[in-house]
């Protein structure tokens, strides 16, 4: 078993992950296992715009609207103090997990 699955395994209750599955020798499975950590970072960082959106469509505002409350969440959250590229990828995976259950509330 890889150490990152000992380390899934082992980790304290409550912890979130976010999980992605691909086929294995698609396309998709390739730009992964290439992929450098300044691109896993800027992938999650445009799942968390995309999320933001969705968050503005399901509340009726404006993008800006609801990206200056997401963000006023997340400061109070403490995983940012002025700006979303304060974020690495611990606070990526945090902030998509917060999104997608504030969009799931509200659905």
């Amino acid at each position: 078993m890889g150490e990152s699955f000992k380390n899934l395994i082992s980790s304290k209750k409550g912890t979130q992950y976010i999980v992605t599955l691909v086929e294995a020798a698609s396309k998709e499975a390739e730009e992964f296992r290439d992929e450098t950590p300044t691109e896993t970072l800027e992938r999650f960082r445009k799942h968390m715009n995309s999320l933001i959106n969705q968050y503005a469509t399901v509340m009726e505002l404006e993008p800006t609207r609801a990206r200056d409350m997401v963000k006023d969440s997340l400061k109070n959250l403490g995983l940012i103090k002025e700006s979303t590229k304060e974020l690495d990828l611990s606070g990526y995976v945090r902030a998509i997990a917060y999104i997608k259950d504030l969009i799931y509330e509200q659905n």
